[in-house]
């Protein structure tokens, strides 16, 4: 069987459960934050919509038009 570490045994000291505290924050923040960048780039960047070449021609014609200036979901609420 194996022997369980002292570190488990006595379990983590204070500076220990600081600096996991603080890694767990800073990996959930930055995960929370690619993840918004993401979504807000799926949802709002017109740019993500072209990124399939059939949606070019579609792409071409929406931004010569007078609706150039609303994102594709406004309209593609399910799309």
């Amino acid at each position: 069987m194996l022997k369980k570490p002292q570190w488990v045994k006595e379990g983590l000291t204070l500076k220990g459960k600081i600096i996991t505290v603080v890694l767990l924050l800073v990996v959930i923040i930055g995960g929370s934050v690619v993840a918004f960048k993401f979504y807000n780039f799926t949802q709002n960047n017109p740019k993500f919509c072209i990124s399939c070449h059939l949606m070019q021609p579609a792409y071409n014609a929406w931004s010569k038009s007078k609706h150039k200036g609303i994102n594709c979901h406004s309209c593609h609420h399910l799309s």
